[in-house]
């Protein structure tokens, strides 16, 4: 564990501005420019990577939670009849979507955009490069944009 000094002062360094970029939707940017920021020193450059990565590790964390409560309050079914295999956080909020007309953060999404948020999520997910990041995240694409119409309800 960090010593709680290091944490106060890194505390200190990032304040809130920082923070805010770092909690941001385009964390792993944020992350990058931060710890690039840091200098030379490798033992706090060590330090800072391995608790950014532990943030961002609970973000995920939260966001997954938050997303399987939605699916099951809205009936959510996960990937349908395809295998869920690493993409069921991202067929949960699909479902979501599907269902309500709102994304995750209960903003209005048009099928168009629910459909592309789909896609981005399962490149995100996936755990091989050519096959769980691209030819399946496609398939499943494909597959919601041709006959999907029909379970859209949302607005």
């Amino acid at each position: 564990m960090l010593p709680k000094l290091f944490l106060k002062w890194l505390y200190t360094l990032l304040r809130p501005t920082l923070l805010r970029r770092l909690l941001s939707s385009s964390l792993g940017t944020s992350l990058g420019s931060i710890v690039a920021g840091i200098g030379k020193s490798k033992l706090l450059r060590s330090y800072i990577e391995r608790l950014l990565n532990y943030m961002r590790q609970k973000l995920t964390e939260a966001w997954k939670a938050r997303v399987r409560a939605m699916s099951e309050k809205v009936g959510g079914d996960g990937c349908s009849s395809s295998p869920n295999l690493f993409y069921k956080p991202c067929c949960d909020a699909h479902d979501v979507a599907y269902r309500t007309g709102l994304d995750v953060d209960s903003k209005p999404v048009t099928r168009a955009k629910a459909d592309k948020d789909f896609l981005r999520c399962m490149r995100k997910a996936g755990k091989t490069p050519i096959l769980g990041r691209t030819i399946l995240p496609v398939v499943y694409y494909l597959a919601v944009r041709m006959f999907g119409r029909k379970q859209w309800k949302g607005k």
